[in-house]
């Protein structure tokens, strides 16, 4: 694909707040959108770009829940096993022609083709056939999904999923346009010639590209944003400036963990936590060893960390899943935490000597994080407890879309990381952590017994029972220490005063088709 940068309105940092047109939003973000392929898109900002140029059976409101997207209505069975959905009639395409039920087969074809190479194709896996299909042993047109001349679509599935619907209003879902696709696969390839069935649409306009209205788009808002511009910035402390200065009116793919006296009134609050952790990249042969892991998890002193940055909100983590989320009678946190502080660190040295690591045999990591305020201070922090262990550490800040690529290529030994996928179910904090999860499994966690007792709790129908496996997936994590918790901290975004329609809310979700400015 070539590359898309240079055509993005990057001028954008020089103009006065004064100069932006009516109807339009200025959106900074960490790197140019140059993914528009729905069932490729990855990082949190391709994802969010193409939910807005792309809708499927299941969308989400302006609240963040779940609500009928190009379905109007659906069936489940009894058993869970099957879907039927009914497709709206006045659903088009950008180009103006319908959006049928033939397309969403097309599209569940294309996303589990291994041709495609889609990021998140194991979200479908429990689609029947879609397992065989991903592997390479069938052909797409096997998959047990269906299509009738009156707009109906079945999806039949190996295994019932309280996260299918969910999982159902997200990218790798999306419908493709049959009567474009012909033999081709990169469709998206010059975006701006590309027809789409979401909201927006990509257009040239002559200095960039930016995303207009679809004008065969079913729904309508008055006063509703016609056009979005992107402006760069490299760290969500310099997003959150553009924001107070009038350069952006919004941030989009940013995770704003900020001290409590450099907040600025722009920063608005949603609900539910968001977990701030140690990523380690397990590929690493020391780092693959379990008790080394314990050992760097319990030398971290997280009170007087949180003492000294004064993050909002934040709260010592020794677990994955928020105990809000999931009660710690069900899912204790880790041992260690109920040692007292000055047991730790002797643990942890005995435990790193059992791999040949000491003061006099150090091991060194190479720790990256997004450029920020707070992120300087947590590696600062890191580096001090881990360097009496023997643990040199190598801390190096990388802007934001730096540090992306860099954790999508497996490119650290630890990182500094944040953030959730959406929703409230313990489902959203471990998912990542699966094979499935493709690129998103940052750190290479393989670990089949996880997975396993995971797709048990999906696929449990009584919420009690449902709990109580979820906390046995979170036992896992916890045992192996392949993500370092450190808090548990309220999620925030930068949002200009002009922006209305802007809705917190517990999933971290906040469609663009439904803001508007005054």
């Amino acid at each position: 694909m070539r590359s898309l940068g240079g055509f993005f309105l990057v001028l954008c940092l020089a103009l006065p707040a004064v100069a932006q047109t009516a109807g339009t939003l200025r959106i900074a973000v960490p790197s140019l959108p140059t993914v528009f392929d729905p069932h490729k898109a990855a990082s949190p900002l391709d994802i969010a770009v193409a939910n807005e140029l792309f809708m499927g059976l299941v969308t989400r409101g302006a609240d963040g829940e779940l609500v009928p997207g190009i379905a109007s209505s659906w069936d489940i069975s009894a058993d869970g096993l099957a879907y039927t959905f009914s497709l709206r009639s006045d659903a088009k395409w950008s180009d103006g022609r319908r959006v049928t039920a033939g397309d969403f087969v097309a599209g569940f074809e294309r996303a589990l083709d291994p041709r495609t190479a889609a990021p998140y194709a194991g979200d479908l896996l429990m689609i029947e056939g879609a397992e065989d299909v991903l592997a390479g042993r069938r052909a797409p047109r096997n998959l047990n999904v269906s299509s009738s001349f009156f707009g109906k679509l079945r999806l039949n599935l190996v295994r019932p999923s309280a996260n299918f619907l969910e999982i159902l209003a997200r990218p790798i879902a999306a419908p493709v346009p049959r009567h474009v696709l012909g033999g081709e696969t990169a469709l998206w390839e010059v975006p701006e010639s590309a027809v789409n069935s979401g909201a927006f649409m990509v257009t040239n306009t002559g200095t960039g590209l930016s995303l207009v209205r679809n004008p065969h788009f079913f729904e309508r808002h008055s006063n509703e944003i016609e056009r979005i511009d992107f402006v760069l910035a490299e760290s969500a402390d310099v997003a959150n400036g553009f924001v107070e200065n009038g350069l952006a009116n919004l941030t989009l793919g940013f995770s704003f963990v900020m001290r409590s006296s450099s907040e600025s009134r722009f920063l608005r609050a949603d609900g539910g936590r968001a977990l701030y952790f140690v990523a380690v990249n397990v590929r690493r042969p020391v780092l693959a060893v379990r008790e080394v892991r314990h050992a760097l998890a319990m030398s971290l002193d997280r009170e007087s960390l949180l003492r000294n940055i004064e993050v909002s909100g934040a709260v010592a983590a020794y677990k994955i899943v928020p105990p809000d989320i999931l009660d710690e009678v069900l899912s204790p946190p880790a041992s260690y935490a109920r040692l007292p502080a000055e047991m730790r660190g002797p643990i942890a040295e005995v435990l790193l000597a059992e791999s040949q690591i000491g003061p006099s045999a150090p091991y060194m990591i190479r720790l990256i994080y997004p450029l920020g305020e707070v992120h300087d201070s947590i590696a600062r922090h890191i580096t001090t407890v881990w360097a009496p262990l023997g643990i040199q550490v190598v801390a190096t800040g990388l802007p934001q879309s730096e540090y992306d690529q860099a954790l999508s290529a497996g490119e650290f030994d630890a990182a500094l990381a944040s953030g959730r996928r959406g929703g409230t179910s313990p489902m959203t904090y471990m998912m990542p952590l699966t094979q499935s999860a493709g690129s998103l499994n940052i750190t290479g966690y393989d670990e089949p017994d996880f997975d396993m007792r995971l797709i048990a709790a999906d696929t449990e129908p009584d919420g009690a029972s449902r709990q109580t496996r979820f906390a046995e997936a979170e036992n896992v994590l916890i045992q192996d220490q392949v993500i370092l918790p450190v808090f548990f901290y309220t999620p925030r975004h930068a949002v200009a005063d002009i922006v209305q329609g802007w809705i917190a809310n517990t999933h971290g979700v906040h469609p663009l088709r439904y803001l508007s400015s005054r």
